[in-house]
């Protein structure tokens, strides 16, 4: 747990959402990156113009 702790603590604060929202997850459950990035845009926690596109930004991350 400790591990996740300082992953979570050096995020910068607006990746901490995104952090967060993947626990929502069933642990060893497999995550498509485009389905994930339409739950991230839908929630909010990522702009377009933040990035040079939604698409790219689970893969950048």
């Amino acid at each position: 747990m400790k591990v996740i702790e300082l992953s979570y603590d050096h995020l910068p604060h607006h990746l901490k959402p995104c952090f967060l929202y993947l626990a929502s997850f069933p642990k060893d459950t497999a995550i498509i990156s485009s389905t994930l990035k339409d739950f991230w845009h839908a929630e909010g926690l990522v702009e377009q113009a933040a990035m040079k596109s939604v698409e790219d930004f689970p893969v950048a991350w």
